[in-house]
């Protein structure tokens, strides 16, 4: 389900930029067929920081919502829409083309009342991520992924899939 699935990627940003949890609360639900995979999901996460995350994925949005947003006390970031390197590939594009990962996509950045600002995003690089594995896998590099982050990002949500079943904050420590 989601939780797994994409889920995995925003628990990882998550960690990455806000530190360490403490504790984790979840929800996930299958509505559309039950008892099969969830496809309804919100984890909330209180990291050591003293940041909350929350994190949403569902197939039953009735309305688009940001991709990512990050909210604090005195700003804000938005950015929309999809990474286009799935989409290319289904193009018939290549990682060899020279527009690969290019996006016209921006991150809005919401302060005050000042008037918003944006800044580009940088192409996206899939085609760097596998050829890394192999290296390393080969001894020719470092994994592009410590197994660390791997291991925390797994750890809490084999945490959050407990709260879920259990309706209860699970501790992470």
């Amino acid at each position: 389900g989601l939780l797994y699935d994409l889920g995995s990627h925003l628990a990882d940003q998550a960690l990455l930029l806000f530190g360490p949890a403490d504790r984790v609360y979840a929800s996930a639900r299958a509505l559309r067929s039950p008892n099969i995979a969830d496809d309804d999901t919100l984890i909330t996460i209180e990291h050591s920081s003293g940041v909350i995350s929350e994190l949403a994925v569902s197939v039953l949005a009735p309305h688009k919502a940001p991709r990512f947003r990050v909210l604090g006390n005195k700003a804000g970031l938005v950015i929309d829409g999809l990474d286009e390197q799935e989409a290319q590939l289904k193009d018939g594009h290549l990682p060899k083309d020279d527009q690969w990962g290019v996006t016209a996509r921006v991150a809005e950045i919401h302060h005050g009342d000042e008037p918003m600002r944006t800044l580009s995003i940088d192409r996206g690089r899939w085609d760097l991520f596998y050829p890394a594995v192999t290296a390393s896998i080969l001894g020719h590099g470092e994994l592009p992924v410590s197994p660390q982050s791997a291991i925390a990002t797994i750890d809490l949500l084999e945490r959050a899939a407990i709260s879920a079943r259990s309706g209860q904050w699970v501790s992470c420590n």
